[in-house]
């Protein structure tokens, strides 16, 4: 994945909603930065953001573990060894949501695809 990529939204929202206008300009222009925050990547911004280090670095232990063992018991391993991550979700109040995808196999894949997780 390359460092930044650069996403042209109103390209497709202007196809979705070609009807709902009558200039046939799009209502909403939105340009979005997404940066890899993957380990390696990013190095700078990580450093100067405590939080979004934290964020990534449970990605990647879950990852990591899930190599070598059950992908269930890494996400486990992964929450305990992050606590600090965990405590910034919870003051987020997303820990909760994260507990409750990861009880039911869908939820699992949702989650594991949400945090780009590959088995």
């Amino acid at each position: 994945m390359p460092l930044r990529f650069l996403f042209y939204v109103a390209d497709i929202y202007s196809a979705l909603t070609k009807e709902a206008h009558l200039d046939g300009t799009p209502k909403l222009e939105l340009e979005a930065v997404m940066l890899n925050i993957n380990p390696g990547h990013n190095k700078e911004l990580l450093s100067t953001c405590k939080s979004l280090h934290d964020y990534s670095e449970y990605p990647a232990r879950v990852r990591r573990y899930s190599k070598e063992m059950e992908i269930e018991d890494a996400w486990e391993d992964g929450i305990e060894e992050t606590s600090t991550l965990i405590a910034k979700l919870a003051e987020n109040g997303d820990l909760v949501q994260l507990e409750e995808l990861g009880k039911t196999p869908d939820g699992l894949k949702a989650l594991l695809k949400k945090y780009n997780i590959s088995r």
